[in-house]
């Protein structure tokens, strides 16, 4: 092929590129909320991508007890359930450390491995904070 040729069809391929639209993935994380033994108060539950990227939230309304995140891609994600107001701020799928002397090591986020496609559920919210642990990402905007 001659370089007219490639230079006459390089904006129509690139143009094709171009239209090809992001399509979200097909995955969803889903599980239970506990905060103790008193009702979930409405949280905006987000998964958000262990090695940083755009976060997918989703609002749970007050009392619920269960919440699901759809259109995820494959990879791996932190999920936490952030409360608008009150005393509690976050609500965790994480490692709750118990100890008797200090200093006690810090609870730590759990990664959710997610495949194309994939309905991963059991991601259970049990882990309630007053404020975020040093370490763990802020809650994502918008």
């Amino acid at each position: 092929m001659n370089q007219i040729a490639i230079t006459a069809l390089l904006p129509l391929l690139l143009g094709a590129c171009a239209m090809t639209p992001a399509t979200a993935g097909s995955a969803s994380i889903s599980g239970e909320i506990r905060v103790g033994n008193q009702a979930a108060p409405a949280l905006r539950v987000c998964a958000m991508p262990v090695g940083g990227g755009a976060s997918h939230c989703t609002q749970v309304a007050a009392g619920a007890a269960r919440y699901r995140i759809d259109g995820l891609a494959a990879g791996r994600y932190h999920v936490v359930g952030w409360v608008s107001g009150g005393e509690l701020r976050l609500v965790a799928h994480a490692t709750t450390i118990r100890c008797i002397r200090a200093p006690c090591p810090p609870d730590e986020l759990i990664e959710v491995d997610v495949a194309n496609g994939a309905a991963v559920t059991g991601i259970d919210l049990n882990a309630p904070y007053t404020e975020v642990p040093a370490g763990w990402p802020q809650e994502p905007a918008g």
